[in-house]
């Protein structure tokens, strides 16, 4: 009975502390959007460029493709 006991024991405390690495440490910050004019391939180059080193997001002018 007392392995029993133990053996429970472990389990929980295992199964508490996986349940709390899941757990968000604190709130996402947003990533900035990078706004880019038509037809503006330097301004696309340093868009993506600074997407990629700040985590943002790359946002085309309105019809633009």
């Amino acid at each position: 009975m007392k392995i029993t006991l133990r053996s429970g024991g472990v389990i929980s405390a295992v199964g508490v502390g996986l349940s709390l690495a899941v757990v968000p440490t604190g709130p996402a910050s947003a990533a900035p959007e990078i706004q880019v004019r038509c037809n503006d391939i330097p301004g696309l180059i340093g868009a993506i460029n600074d997407a990629n080193t700040s985590g943002g997001r790359i946002r085309p002018a309105s019809r633009c493709t």
